[in-house]
């Protein structure tokens, strides 16, 4: 098993499957072993954590995780990552759900949120008025946020608004001024390289997630991270605090 000696670790065993499902908490906290079809379970924990992370980008939905760093199956003795797992295996969603209980029914469609109180596991299916399919797979006290269950590329049509993207890289540029950074937003479908003014930058890290402050006079228009950098002015970029 790979090293995650400094993450929490949820690992869950599907009984009669044969299958193995870990997820590395960002938290530092203790390991934590949980069988669905059993009444072996760990000390329980709350993490903090403030924006989900796209974890398989499917073609009517996105599956994201919500505070878990890995997820990984244990198939025939061998660790695959769940997602290449459910390459081959489409219907593994599906049965991971089948072995939670619904904890509740959102109105805003039929959103439900799927938990077990004997393991460390909660899953939030998404099925809103406004057509979102996406799934979050997270931790047991993992509830609605307000940022989860989202179509994508709403509408801009503020003067001043924010929108939250993360980091991963930072490249220089012939003009010390501005730098290249690649972007992308929390559904993990929109990656962008755009060019943003040296000065913003002085205090922001790689694989780090900020909120992008802008303003603009072309509103409305769609929140495509190309198309919010061509019709708005950069203010500033603030570090997102924990909850």
């Amino acid at each position: 098993m790979k090293n995650l000696s400094k993450k929490n670790k949820i690992i869950i065993v599907f009984g009669g499957l044969g299958l193995l499902l870990l997820g590395a908490i960002c938290n530092d906290m203790i390991t934590k072993l949980v069988r669905l079809d059993e009444e072996e379970s760990s000390v329980k924990t709350t993490t903090k954590c403030s924006m989900p992370s796209v974890y398989m980008a499917l073609e009517d939905r996105n599956v994201y995780t919500y505070c878990l760093d890995t997820i990984e199956i244990n198939d025939k003795g061998k660790y695959v990552e769940f997602k290449d797992y459910y390459k081959e295996h489409d219907d593994a969603l599906d049965k991971l759900i089948e072995r939670m209980n619904n904890k509740e029914t959102y109105k805003d469609g039929g959103t439900k949120l799927y938990a077990n109180e004997k393991n460390d596991l909660a899953v939030l299916v998404c099925n809103t008025i406004e057509g979102n399919k996406d799934i979050y797979i997270g931790a047991k006290d993992m509830s609605y946020e307000e940022n989860f269950c989202k179509n994508r590329y709403s509408a801009i049509d503020e003067n001043e608004f924010e929108i939250v993207y993360t980091i991963s890289d930072i490249l220089s540029y012939s003009d010390e001024k501005y730098k290249y950074v690649t972007l992308y937003e929390p559904n993990g479908i929109d990656v962008e390289t755009v060019m943003v003014e040296a000065k913003f930058l002085d205090n922001v890290k790689r694989n780090k997630t900020y909120g992008f402050k802008f303003t603009s006079d072309s509103i409305p228009f769609e929140s495509d991270i190309k198309t919010v950098f061509k019709n708005s002015n950069l203010t500033s970029i603030v570090e997102l605090k924990n909850k």
